[in-house]
């Protein structure tokens, strides 16, 4: 999946891949911010427990198109721990405290 998403960042669809997920600020998201935000979902998916939940879905709730299992990847995400604005460098730029949220 992440050499799918770099051969398309590559080829300038940085934007169709960003739209997939729902995050109203995705598309202003650096892309070193997006790899990461990617790289640390699946890693927190295996260090906190949920691997075989992930490798299950994968396995049986998707084809074997990149396409399908980035659509599917990101519909997962968001209910996963994965808040995009944790990564994102310009939110993080914020100096405003907002308490409701554990960054910012």
């Amino acid at each position: 999946m992440i050499d799918y998403i770099d051969k398309n960042f590559d080829k300038g669809n940085n934007t169709l891949i960003k739209n997939l997920f729902e995050y109203e600020n995705m598309i202003n998201m650096p892309d070193f911010d997006f790899h990461f935000f990617i790289a640390d979902v699946i890693v927190e998916t295996v260090q906190y427990g949920d691997r075989t939940g992930f490798c299950n879905s994968l396995m049986n709730e998707i084809g074997d198109s990149n396409d399908e299992i980035l659509k599917w990847f990101s519909k997962w995400a968001p209910d996963h721990r994965a808040d995009p604005s944790f990564y994102d460098s310009n939110v993080l730029k914020e100096t405003k405290i907002v308490f409701s949220r554990n960054m910012r």
